[in-house]
């Protein structure tokens, strides 16, 4: 192999290095910047029915349960939920785990399955996030405790 050869094939081998190292860099930081932007449309979702739990329990103190089913208020900050990309679902669950109000209808009295806390991934490394949010399929979960008093 010639010198000149030696040189292009090195040139070429640190450039598709730095675009490879770049691009990954770029991944991360695009991936921790989703991560932070889906957990303030989170919170910001959580607080909304909190806010308006707070005003609709007092109202109906014999049937919360109720209350909440049927309030416009909490129904309207449910179905701006699933407009979003990053959000699947919100719902408000009894202590058992039963859907009290449900984004979709459908689902309201069955129980939904306990999923992992999104604070575990949006705190985690870079490295974690990236893999979460290109190979991994999990659905994470935002919880917000409504207790009455």
């Amino acid at each position: 192999m010639s010198i000149k050869a030696k040189q292009v094939a090195g040139v070429t081998t640190l450039v598709v290095a730095i675009v490879a190292v770049l691009s990954g860099y770029h991944l991360s930081t695009l991936s921790v910047f989703l991560l932070d932007e889906t957990a303030s449309r989170a919170e910001l979702l959580s607080s909304a029915m909190f806010q308006r739990a707070r005003e609709v329990v007092p109202s109906k103190p014999t049937n919360p349960y109720a209350a909440l089913r049927e309030d416009g208020g909490i129904r309207s900050i449910l179905a701006s939920s699933i407009g979003s990309e990053s959000i699947t679902y919100a719902a408000i669950v009894n202590p058992e785990g039963i859907a009290i109000a449900h984004a979709f209808a459908a689902r309201e009295g069955l129980p939904l399955p306990e999923q992992d806390p999104f604070d575990s991934i949006v705190n985690a490394s870079p490295l974690t996030q990236l893999r979460a949010v290109l190979y991994s399929d999990r659905t994470y979960e935002l919880r917000q405790p409504l207790l009455a008093g």
